[in-house]
């Protein structure tokens, strides 16, 4: 003998209530979760959004003092395109530079720079190029030192270079006025070479 008793209106709805849920799960099973689908898109945005930004910034023609970009090939790859224009007239002697800066009395601009050094790469490319940059320089000594060289070695210790570029102005005397580290653009150098003049 079965236990049968004829179900209520209320039973009934709830037993419709609890079908519509499992459905509603079940539904919300099949499709792919939420949590999961930020978990695939975020490293997308991550990529995307800072190579959009590079395009705008590269594409502005307001943007036209920056430094071009360091892209990740060797050093050899990466060498810039020989200036067609003037360049700031270097002295390549750290020696020779301070003496005649203590002759002169005219400050010193050293540029601690390598040979497999990027930024050096375009800063000799697009800074030390611009005509501004150049005009400015006369009223300094300007010396360039090669960190590897082994006669910089003394000097390179002294002034703790660390990182490159490096450039130094100096009074007549060797002292050290100020320092900038990393890659400048032109129209910051300027600025910088005129606040230390």
């Amino acid at each position: 003998m079965t236990d049968e008793r004829p179900s209520s209106p209320f039973d009934q709805e709830q037993e419709n209530q609890l079908n519509e849920q499992i459905e509603a799960e079940r539904a919300a099973n099949a499709r792919v979760p939420t949590g999961l689908f930020a978990l695939m898109v975020a490293p997308l945005l991550l990529i995307a959004i800072p190579l959009v930004l590079l395009w705008v910034l590269r594409s502005s023609p307001t943007n036209t003092t920056a430094l071009a970009p360091i892209s990740t090939t060797t050093a050899a790859e990466a060498t810039p395109a020989l200036p067609s224009g003037p360049s700031v007239a270097w002295h390549t002697s750290f020696k020779d530079a301070l003496a005649l800066a203590q002759k002169t009395g005219k400050p010193l601009m050293a540029d601690f720079y390598a040979d497999w050094c990027g930024p050096c790469k375009a800063m000799d490319a697009y800074t030390w190029t611009d005509a501004s940059v150049v005009e400015e320089s006369k009223n300094v000594i300007a010396v360039k030192v090669d960190i590897d060289a082994p006669e910089n070695a003394e000097i390179t210790r002294r002034y703790k270079i660390n990182p490159l570029p490096c450039i130094i102005w100096m009074d007549s005397q060797g002292n050290e006025k100020g320092r900038n580290e990393g890659a400048v653009g032109p129209q910051d150098m300027l600025l910088l070479m005129q606040k230390y003049r």
